[in-house]
């Protein structure tokens, strides 16, 4: 049986929702393992300061910023959250443009091109499959 793989950085319940969430290591199937491999090197090696996903588990009000249901209200009803491919992250030390500048830098350190929404007050990263001409980022609005 292969061992399924984790997130250095991102503890499960800070990606997955409270509806979801079911003990330590119950999940970690529903996120793809690219955006486990993107994050971890997001946070460790490129922007190198803790990043904030989902806080419910502390009592804040984030809880679909990981991991949504099909039935979640957030979100476009294809959204990759929905497939486990998208994180929407923050950042106290620094902003979300300042972090999308960061990543734009440092692209040849990602391990797989991403998708990041521009011109948003969070920083949105996916692992949506497409043809990737080029950079490892590909800018988009929503």
């Amino acid at each position: 049986m292969e061992e399924i793989k984790k997130c250095k950085w991102f503890e499960l319940h800070e990606l997955l929702p409270p509806e979801v969430y079911r003990g330590k290591d119950e999940g970690w199937e529903l996120i793809d393992d690219r955006l486990k491999e993107v994050i971890d090197v997001l946070r460790g090696e490129i922007i190198k300061a803790p990043l904030i996903c989902n806080t419910w588990w502390m009592n804040g009000n984030r809880k679909w910023s990981g991991y949504r249901t099909a039935d979640c209200p957030v979100g476009a009803a294809k959204s990759q959250h929905k497939a486990g491919r998208a994180v929407d992250l923050l950042c106290y030390k620094y902003t979300a443009e300042q972090m999308r500048q960061m990543i734009l830098d440092k692209q040849d350190m990602l391990p797989y091109p991403v998708r990041i929404e521009d011109g948003v007050n969070w920083l949105h990263v996916d692992t949506k499959p497409r043809d990737y001409k080029g950079d490892k980022v590909y800018l988009f609005s929503a």
